[in-house]
């Protein structure tokens, strides 16, 4: 009897970097990146199979995964996993899956669906990038998760049961915060915090820092030099 459970994986991608670029990168972000997968970019396949990298990974307890672009001539209407004929010689050598396919497989789903994303993206006029910037042009709702590899700014509230990742520096500029926040940049603007956790450069808000956010409505600053240091904006 068969038993399956659907789950969602998410997963960071490195697109180009030194192998001691990417190192570095992962030590220093590693607290932000736990719960993601590791992609490399079919340039960088020589990279993921240095035994250093592997050990870096292995020791953070973070895995990766190897995916290699799909050509558009390879590409169909279906995207069936368990192709009959795509996997008809490679089970009358090996019953097991070729992991490989699979794999591929689930890069051209992704890219469909970050394609579909885009036009959605574009339609509403919610989300644009600007450079290394995102910025969203609403609120982000309950249940959803939001991740930028650079700055990003909201303009408008993180509801409860929202997920903000930012590897830059971070700006809401609604007039609430409920979600869960985690900002490793120099700096993070909001307003107010409610409820929620929010991890700045590593470190848990504790409740004075929270109380002292919390003085007023105005937008504030926050910046980590040995402690934390709160400076009030104008009002807008």
């Amino acid at each position: 009897m068969v038993k399956a459970r659907q789950k969602t994986i998410r997963v960071f991608e490195f697109e180009e970097g030194t192998l001691d670029e990417i190192k570095a990168y992962t030590l220093k972000h590693a607290e932000l990146l736990r719960n993601y997968y590791f992609s490399f970019k079919d340039e960088l396949l020589a990279t993921i199979n240095d035994e250093g990298l592997k050990k870096l990974l292995s020791s953070m307890n973070m895995q990766y995964l190897e995916f290699k672009d799909i050509k558009e001539e390879e590409s169909d209407d279906g995207l069936s996993l368990f192709d009959d004929e795509c996997y008809k010689d490679d089970l009358d050598i090996d019953p097991a899956f070729d992991e490989t396919k699979i794999l591929d497989s689930l890069k051209k789903a992704a890219l469909l669906k970050e394609e579909s994303d885009d036009v959605e993206s574009i339609s509403d006029s919610t989300i644009t990038r600007n450079a290394d910037t995102l910025v969203i042009n609403r609120h982000v709702r309950s249940g959803e998760e939001i991740f930028s590899a650079g700055d990003c700014v909201i303009h408008g509230n993180v509801h409860s049961g929202a997920s903000v990742t930012c590897m830059g520096s971070l700006s809401i500029l609604g007039k609430k915060c409920e979600g869960n926040i985690n900002c490793d940049g120099d700096v993070l603007i909001l307003r107010n915090i409610f409820i929620g956790r929010v991890t700045f450069q590593g470190n848990i808000l504790n409740k004075e820092d929270v109380e002292a956010i919390n003085l007023n409505s105005n937008l504030k600053m926050l910046r980590l030099n040995q402690r934390l240091e709160i400076t009030e904006l104008n009002p807008l």
